[in-house]
This record gives C-alpha cells, structure tokens and sequence, in this order.
C-alpha cells in the first residue's frame, strides 16, 4: 500500500481504508493510557484529537497548492500513527498505579514499514523516523546536550521542523497534568531556537565524519584523527537486507571484482554442510572469528571488499564499524529490498522459512546516518 492510498480525492484520511488495512487501528479504542498524560480518554480518542490538531496546523501553514502534497500526507499520516504501536505495548503497571506503553515508538515504527512496504523508500523511511522519533522533543530539554541531540536529529530522514510540528500536535491532542498547553509550546519553541541558532531546522546541521560516526560507535583520539584529516582511498561496502531480497545479484551487477566477506561461504569452507547452512553456537563463533580477520586484513592492506550478509540490526553494523574505522574506510551501505515480503519468502524457499524472514523483518533497524558515508538503495519494484 502506498500513503496516499489512505486519502480520499479531496486529500481528507479514509478512515474506512485504515481501519481494513491496519487491524492494529481497531485496537486503539482498547488501549488504555496513563490519566496523568491522557485524561482524554483512550489511545482513539488521543489519536483523533492529534488528527485534528494537525488538520489545523497544515491548514494555516499550506498554500492552496500544498494541500495533497508528500509533505502534506506525511505528515498527516505521521498524526494518525504515532502512537499505532501503542495496542501490543500497552501495560498496566502496579508499581505505578497506571497504564504504560514503553517502546510504544519502535513498535509503531515496525508496523507502519509493513504496512507500507510498497511505498517509495524516501517517503516511507521519513513516516518510520517520524513514528520512531514522535517522543523525543519531549527529552531534549532535560538531556544532558540539547544542541548536540537537536544537531543528530538534523541528520534524520524527516526535517527537525516536522518533527517538532509532529511533537506539538501529540501534545496539544492529550488533555495533560504534566504539560499545558502553553508549556507544550514553549518547550517546542526554545527547541525550535535551538535549531535556528544551529542552522539546522529544515536541513542536516554541518558534522564532520569523526562527530558522525562517533554517535553509533567509540572512536580513539587515533581515529578521529586519521577520519577528519585522511583521504578514505578504499571502501568497505556492507550490504543490508533480508534474505533473498537479491544483494548477490547488485553485487555481481555492480562490483563483481571486489573482494566479498560471506558468512555463509565460511561456513562451506569449515565444513558445514547444506544449500544455506547454520552451525552449531561454537562454529558460528569460529565462522566469526575468521570473518572477522579476514575484514582487518583487507582494512591493513586498504584493499576494497563487501561483507555480503544481511546486516538487518544496528548491533551487527556496529560491530563491523568498531572493526574497520581506526582504517579510515569509506563506508557505503546498499540496503537491497525485494518488491515484496512474498518475494523474499518464495526466493528462499526451502532454504529459510517464513517465520525466520518475518523475524528478521520485525527486527529490522533502517540504517542511520552515522553508519554510513553512502548509502545506496536498490529498492526492486
């Protein structure tokens, strides 16, 4: 499904559209919330109340012509699933006395990627980060570094700006103890003068590679070093996508020459048998650890190569980053995506079942700026 098949011709929700296509939104008008945030009411009341503000926002902010557009819908659609994980986190605590909904945003973020899987990417991934992201203004003020987390928000697939509008129309949707109404624009507006002073409320905030990749992982005085003031004269390509999704074949379409790291090609060599064999924990270790020096020494050497596995979580693309930047390499990730999940399946078939690719779909983390230099998408239609 595509977003703007949730609209009417006259670019209103169809709410009838949503409800036949996202059992999850019949589950809102069940999902209890904490009195002291939502005195509204239900996870559907607080959704509607959200709609509704951010009906109003677009209408005073959009031109005649606006009215329809991706940003538009985005951010419409961003209001109307928000909180959509909200049903499968929703808890009630005893310790607190009340209902909570932890990690409500991944959740949410998960099932709008499947629900819009067919989506162009760009506008897609912006409805994910915007769904994944929907809480955090409410943090940045009490952090630690608020330029610096407004700065790696700027690096985010949607605009700081609709973030913030986003934000403001949660808030402004809840009838709340903690925040009023005028709180909840003062707090977005000094985030909003915070952006301003950077630069960086419609637009990525200047960074250099050190200060990019040093947000996913640890870098050493040594490796900033060599990161902002070396040239990266080879590159280490980490491919990204479920299996059969065809990363083999833009491998052997576009750097057929280049040396290519595969877990599964060890497991062959050590001897584990099968078309796509697993091993035993031990042997997986071993499969790892030779991996694992085989990517140093390409580093060593500054020759070019692919780790051509499917990298789906920020765990494992981390782990490879800790390996290969103290090297310097340009780091391009190609995130490969089959037209659909059926495909994946009927690709790999008899090789990895159903319930393993939909896992590792569930568990999918799109990639962030900070892993990459690059990144290249091969998004098959």
């Amino acid at each position: 499904m595509k977003i703007r098949d949730i609209f009417t011709p006259d670019h209103n929700i169809d709410f009838d559209v949503v409800k036949q296509n996202v059992p999850e939104f019949n589950l809102l008008e069940k999902t209890q919330q904490p009195k002291d945030w939502h005195a509204e009411g239900d996870a559907y009341i607080h959704t509607m109340k959200v709609v509704d503000e951010m009906y109003r926002m677009l209408k005073d902010r959009c031109s005649e012509d606006e009215i329809g557009s991706e940003v538009y819908m985005v951010m419409l659609a961003a209001a109307l699933f928000h909180d959509i994980g909200k049903p499968s986190c929703t808890k009630f605590s005893e310790e607190k006395g009340d209902f909570t909904s932890r990690n409500h945003q991944y959740a949410g973020e998960r099932i709008v990627r499947r629900v819009f899987y067919d989506e162009d990417w760009i506008l897609r991934e912006k409805l994910c980060w915007l769904v994944r992201k929907h809480m955090a203004p409410y943090y940045i003020l009490g952090g630690k570094d608020p330029e610096n987390e407004v700065r790696r928000l700027s690096w985010g697939q949607a605009d700081v700006d609709m973030l913030l509008s986003l934000n403001m129309c949660d808030s402004w949707g809840s009838i709340s103890e903690k925040e009023s109404r005028a709180a909840s624009g003062e707090r977005i507006m000094k985030i909003c003068n915070i952006a301003e002073s950077l630069n960086c409320l419609d637009r990525s905030c200047e960074m250099s590679r050190s200060e990019k990749f040093g947000y996913c992982t640890e870098l050493s005085d040594e490796a900033k070093e060599r990161l902002d003031n070396e040239n990266a004269n080879f590159t280490v390509y980490i491919m990204v996508g479920l299996p059969g999704s065809g990363k083999d074949t833009w491998i052997k379409k576009n750097i057929p020459e280049t040396t290519m790291l595969c877990r599964d090609n060890i497991r062959t060599e050590i001897g584990i048998e099968g078309e796509k064999p697993f091993g035993t924990e031990e042997q997986e270790n071993e499969v790892t650890r030779i991996l694992n020096e085989r990517l140093v020494e390409c580093c060593k050497n500054k020759q070019d190569c692919v780790i051509n596995n499917t990298n789906v979580s920020k765990k494992r693309r981390k782990e490879i980053l800790d390996l290969i930047l103290p090297y310097n390499p340009r780091v391009v990730i190609v995130y490969v995506e089959a037209p659909t999940l059926a495909d994946n399946v009927e690709r790999r078939k008899n090789q990895v079942g159903k319930k393993v690719i939909k896992r590792m779909f569930n568990s999918f983390e799109f990639p962030e700026f900070c892993e990459y230099d690059t990144l290249i998408v091969n998004q098959q239609q």
